[in-house]
Parts: C-alpha cells; structure tokens; sequence
C-alpha cells in the first residue's frame, strides 16, 4: 500500500478548483446516448467533464494547505532580502496552485526555492547560483495567504 501523496495547494485555488467541480457536477448528466442529443452535449465533450472532474476530486482529496505558521513552503508568498545589496524580492513558492497568483514565482527546485524551503522569518540562507556563487539571502516576510 502507497502513502497519500498531498498536493500543496493556497486556499484560493483550492476554493476556485471547488467551485470549479461544483460547476461540472451541476451540469446535466448523460444517461443514455439519446440525452446527449437532449443537452446539446457531445460524446466527446462528456467524456472530458468527467474525466475532470474524476482529476478534480482526486486532487482536492489530496490537497494540503499552508499552514498559518512562519515557516516558508509551497504556496507561500514570500520576502528575502539579498544581504549583499539590500534588495528585496516578494515572491511565491511554487507549488500546485501557485498559478493563481499575479507575483512572481520560483518553483522549488529553483536555487532561491531551494534556499528559501523551510527557512522561518530572519533566517539567514545561501543561495547557489547555477555559476556556484553562494548569495547569502535573509528571509523578512511569509504570507501564509499566497496573496
């Protein structure tokens, strides 16, 4: 037996992923080949909603939202300071969901993703540029919210 894999997900998609379903599911259903003619529906396009809405409802069930804690991880938007020169950056970690947002975002497996990941607010980090320069980096903000 496999362990549950959670999907890390902000709070606003997740709502818009179930609103989403909730939409699909108050469609019409299609009993027999005859009703597809009665809801103007093809076979193909019935076909696609339910297979999303079989996608929808595994994710959900798999979701895991960012805890209210200060802790920076998947879905989270965040602020570094880069400690050389003083600039700050507010980005998002990436994460499922995380497209939902208009700031900027750096997947996990980005260098300042890979820095950043599990760093608590004034924690001092290290990115590692793909030249191998270490950019030392202090985490000033989390927003749990992703917005």
């Amino acid at each position: 037996m496999t362990a549950v894999e959670h999907v890390p997900m902000t709070r606003p998609k997740y709502n818009r992923l179930q609103n989403e379903l909730t939409a699909l599911r108050s469609r019409p259903s299609v009993e027999v080949a005859d009703d597809l003619v009665d809801t103007g529906e093809d076979l193909l396009g019935y076909r696609a909603r339910r297979a999303r809405i079989r996608h929808l409802e595994r994710l959900l069930a798999r979701a895991k939202h960012p805890k209210r804690d200060a802790v920076a991880e998947p879905g989270k938007l965040v602020t570094v300071r880069y400690d050389d020169s003083g600039r700050t950056e507010t980005f998002m970690l990436g994460g499922y969901g995380a497209c939902d947002t208009d700031k900027k975002i750096y997947p996990l497996r980005s260098p300042i993703g890979r820095a950043v990941v599990g760093a608590r607010v004034g924690e001092r980090r290290q990115v590692l540029t793909p030249e191998g320069a270490a950019v030392p980096v202090t985490l000033i903000d989390i927003d749990a919210g992703g917005r």
